[in-house]
């Protein structure tokens, strides 16, 4: 059984919901689809897949993972340029960058954008002139203005090392998160819900005005928490599938009328659904056991992420000698058989 991963996007900033589908060459049956429109996320329906299979399905699993949060860094990284190009009144270069945007193709997840980066960094110089007018005629001012993609490119990749380290940083916390969140739902059992929600502890601080942070990093952290929690969910419907439907389908259900908007709303949203029965046969489904699952796997895919973060420097590094590999050729005139591997 194959399983597909896409990760959908809603906008630079934004990430989209999970979608799991069938295999395409030997479809597994019905999917059961949660949400709707072009958010929806499937899953698979119940089939029997054998070992190898299931080892298939966790290897598509992880590479989903590994898929998302690169085009989640590189998305940001974007994103974060553009705010520092509109903080600045840099509008010119903002400008172009929407027309490079719309001539070259780029995968909507946003996954790899090697080729995207080079075709910038291989653009010409231009030059163009920006014009300030008094609104009643009183002066009227010209300015040569001069875009190199090259240094676009490079701040892209520059933001994409920066967001990196936070992202490192930032999922650190997750485990904190987890416990705080349990703190929480222990102490709201005890006392009022409102006055446990007033006695949560800050576990992400980010000051906007600190130079060391880039601007968008506490809505960055709030995205990358629903992203996780996302992952997480699907990882443990996919486990509960295999191993109890009853679970499997509670979950199922529950993820149709909840959507992970917020991480630790969501969670927070299981931990407080009541204890069911369920027979034929006879279980006891548990939320907050199945909500502990999820924050185990949050652990667990953030500690995979690292290792993706980690190598953005390099990544950025054999990217600037492929494109010098490039531009040597290209000024050379080297025949293709003979240009550096």
């Amino acid at each position: 059984m194959e399983v597909g991963f896409v990760c959908g996007s809603y906008g630079w900033g934004g990430i989209g919901l999970i979608r799991y589908d069938g295999g395409r060459r030997n479809p597994i049956g019905a999917a059961c689809c949660i949400g709707g429109g072009s958010g929806a996320w499937n899953v698979p329906s119940s089939s029997s897949s054998g070992g190898g299979g299931e080892y298939h399905e966790n290897e598509q699993l992880q590479a989903g993972c590994h898929r998302a949060i690169r085009g989640f860094l590189n998305r940001r990284a974007l994103r974060t340029v553009q705010y520092y190009m509109k903080e600045f009144h840099d509008g010119s270069t903002l400008d172009w960058l929407k027309r490079f945007e719309e001539g070259h193709e780029m995968d909507e997840a946003m996954e790899d954008v090697s080729s995207y980066l080079k075709s910038m960094m291989l653009s010409p110089t231009e030059e163009s002139t920006v014009i300030f007018r008094h609104p009643k005629g009183y002066f009227k001012r010209e300015f040569k203005v001069k875009i190199e993609p090259t240094r676009i490119a490079t701040r892209i990749m520059e933001a994409k090392e920066s967001v990196a380290r936070e992202l490192l940083e930032d999922l650190r916390l997750i485990e904190a998160e987890n416990l705080e969140l349990k703190r929480q739902h222990l102490e709201s059992r005890v006392s009022a819900p409102d006055l446990a929600r007033r006695k949560r502890s800050r576990i992400f601080d980010c000051d906007s005005l600190d130079n060391s942070d880039t601007p968008l990093r506490a809505p960055t952290y709030d995205l990358l928490k629903k992203l996780l929690t996302d992952m997480a969910a699907q990882r443990t419907l996919i486990r509960y599938r295999d191993t109890s439907n009853h679970d499997y389908m509670w979950l199922l259900h529950f993820l149709r009328g909840h959507p992970a908007t917020n991480g630790d709303v969501f969670l927070a949203d299981l931990l407080r659904q009541p204890v069911t029965k369920r027979i034929n046969p006879d279980h006891v489904i548990d939320p907050s056991r199945i909500a502990s699952r999820i924050m185990k796997y949050r652990i667990l895919i953030a500690k995979e992420w690292e290792d993706d973060l980690t190598c953005t420097a390099s990544e950025n590094m054999a990217l600037k000698r492929d494109v010098l590999e490039l531009s040597l050729n290209s000024e050379l005139n080297v025949p293709p058989e003979r240009r550096l591997e």
